[in-house]
């Protein structure tokens, strides 16, 4: 099966499951493809992003468990 085909995860259920393994995407695809939404104003990342203070690192995850932020990234001050 050639690199990027999906295959049902649960025949009939409409599930589907695809890893990249070793490499098996192309930079020209696999980083452009995931940020044309963005680009075109259609993904709000900033709004998506909940920055942290590395010095917080052991409270980082409670904003995500509480369903208050998508993604946490940690900064270094």
């Amino acid at each position: 099966m050639p690199p990027g085909t999906l295959r049902p995860a649960c025949p009939g259920a409409g599930l589907a499951i695809t890893a990249v393994v070793a490499g098996g995407s192309g930079p020209d695809s696999f980083s452009p493809e995931p940020l044309a939404p963005h680009r075109a104003g259609k993904l709000p990342a900033g709004k998506l992003i909940t920055t942290v203070p590395s010095t917080q690192i052991n409270e980082a995850a409670a904003p995500r468990h509480r369903g208050e932020a998508v993604k946490i990234v940690l900064v270094h001050e």
